[in-house]
């Protein structure tokens, strides 16, 4: 079913960690799905994987999860009931050292793109590829961060980050009801590779997560340095989705609760932030 996923993590290990706890969960969260997405911060670079067409077996995804080796990825679950988007429409979306993945839609984005792509500087809006409104969504919000001189800034205070994602949604909004448009009805992940920041409109879960994980479904136990030297990391995975999965109703996943921003810093501290 259509989602999003993100996750981040003080250490390499953390994410192999948490699939030996919630790789069922990932799973059957994603049954049924139509193709996915991830893309991933690793060594100073970041890599896109994609499977655009349909597909009934999620262990695609769950075998380059298991193989990522990174402390902050983005994800998305495309519709099984949907054509596939397409190379330039598939998500998630990169600009220079930021990424972002969308669940839910702009219904009225037909009537509001012209709107959007003219509220952006010319080199964003020349840097958009395909027709999604998921990838006008994005350059919106970079747009928002370029107006406060922080676009390319790693370093960047969180508040800064959740103000963009606000000014985003209160644009789209607006403009929604000037053009007598449907309201969007948007979840966002964005990251920079230090935050994870994001916006929930309805269901989501993140679960926070101490410790290794459990080491006998690894197949990594032996060479990992968490294993090895040390009994503790801190992660958080945080999934959307436009109807929850049963798995995912359950702990250590609490709600995130809906029309709230929330960021998750680097050591894995997270801020919630009403809408």
């Amino acid at each position: 079913m259509p989602g999003i996923i993100g996750f981040i993590g003080k250490d390499l290990a953390a994410l192999r960690c948490v699939l030996s706890l919630e790789g069922s969960a990932v799973r059957d969260a994603g049954a049924g799905l139509g193709g996915w997405g991830l893309i991933y911060y690793k060594a100073g670079d970041i890599l896109l994987k994609s499977h655009p067409v349909s597909t009934t077996q999620i262990e695609g995804f769950l075998e380059v999860l298991g193989e990522a080796e990174t402390d902050t990825l983005l994800g998305r679950f495309e519709s099984a009931s949907s054509p596939p988007p397409g190379k330039w429409n598939m998500q998630p979306f990169r600009y220079r050292g930021w990424v972002a993945v969308q669940e839910g839609r702009v219904d009225g984005f037909s009537k509001i793109r012209e709107d959007i792509v003219g509220a952006m500087p010319d080199f964003l809006g020349r840097s958009l590829k395909g027709t999604s409104d998921a990838e006008a969504v994005f350059h919106l919000f970079l747009s928002f961060l370029y107006d406060t001189g922080k676009l390319d800034l790693q370093k960047i205070d969180p508040q800064v980050v959740v103000t963009a994602l606000r000014h985003t949604l209160e644009f789209l909004q607006r403009m929604c009801l000037e053009r007598d448009a449907q309201p969007p009805a948007l979840s966002l992940l964005v990251s920079n590779g230090t935050m994870l920041a994001g916006y929930s409109h309805g269901e989501g879960r993140m679960g926070v997560y101490e410790g290794r994980g459990n080491c006998e479904r690894c197949d990594a136990r032996e060479k990992c340095r968490l294993y090895r030297h040390s009994e503790s990391t801190r992660s958080a995975l945080v999934m959307m989705f436009r109807q929850l999965p049963p798995a995912l109703d359950r702990k250590p996943f609490s709600p995130v609760q809906p029309d709230s921003f929330f960021v998750i810093s680097r050591d894995v501290t997270v801020e919630a932030i009403p809408g």
